[in-house]
């Protein structure tokens, strides 16, 4: 029992987790779902799983891909906003190719995503290795991230109306979009609360939970975007409902911790 509470002890310490924190956020860093069970629940998972790692910030290979492409570009005139706004460009052409619904479309509208999904971690890494990172930035990347992960999946709706799906491809395209848009604000605001700069949404084993994000261009170019649109018109409420939760229980965490 007691070689069972030392190893519990550490496989906490691993992952940063304060059994008695004053923030909500670090006891639900296990993974996106931990909210969802029990004290208990996470407690057992923690020990079934001892060997689970959690991808810190900035750590997951394809930050480390990013910063390998952009440590050339540190002592140019090529800022982090410029890569901000060519991902926001590219991401645009994506839901623009997308929406037509042509296969043709599903090509280049998967080959222009890949590219967004990288730029997105080649902007913060040069921010970061140039000593660039402000402010203004951060909220031109938060917005960038706001308005074209949720659009995109709005976009393959309309263009899946062609599909078996029909017209209810638009409906379950709006619904994904909804819900990442709350999911997306309400991480952020989650990590406010926090303030220990870490992520709303962890990773596991060297991956950012939105690196599954690139998995939309392989998705497309093998004609798989049905099924990605129903998962997602599934899965995305559900994602956003645990966000919200969790933004809930923090603020009411931290109220009471300020009334003491």
């Amino acid at each position: 029992m007691l070689l069972d509470l030392r190893a519990t002890q550490k496989v906490y310490a691993l992952l940063g987790i304060g059994r008695s924190a004053p923030h909500v956020y670090h006891r639900f860093e296990i993974a996106p779902f931990a909210s969802l069970g029990t004290a208990r629940d996470r407690d057992q998972l923690i020990m079934k799983w001892p060997s689970i790692k959690i991808t810190e910030p900035y750590t997951s290979w394809t930050h480390r891909l990013a910063r390998w492409f952009v440590r050339p570009l540190v002592h140019t005139a090529i800022t982090p906003n410029h890569l901000t706004t060519l991902r926001l460009l590219s991401g645009l052409l994506a839901i623009l190719a997308f929406g037509y619904g042509t296969r043709g479309g599903e090509i280049w509208g998967g080959a222009c995503w890949v590219l967004c999904c990288f730029l997105d971690r080649a902007d913060g890494e040069l921010a970061r290795l140039s000593g660039k990172c402000t402010p203004a930035g951060h909220t031109y990347d938060y917005v960038a991230d706001v308005v074209l992960n949720p659009m995109l999946f709005l976009a393959i709706g309309v263009g899946q109306r062609h599909s078996h799906l029909g017209m209810w491809a638009i409906l379950l395209g709006l619904i994904a979009c909804v819900s990442i848009v709350g999911s997306s604000v309400w991480g952020e605001w989650l990590e406010k609360i926090d303030g220990s700069g870490r992520k709303a949404y962890s990773g596991v084993a060297g991956f950012d939970l939105d690196d599954a994000l690139y998995l939309l261009g392989p998705f497309a170019w093998l004609s798989w975007l049905e099924p990605v649109l129903i998962g997602a018109a599934i899965c995305a409420p559900v994602f956003a409902l645990v966000a919200l939760r969790r933004l809930i229980r923090a603020g009411r965490i931290n109220g009471a911790s300020a009334k003491v």
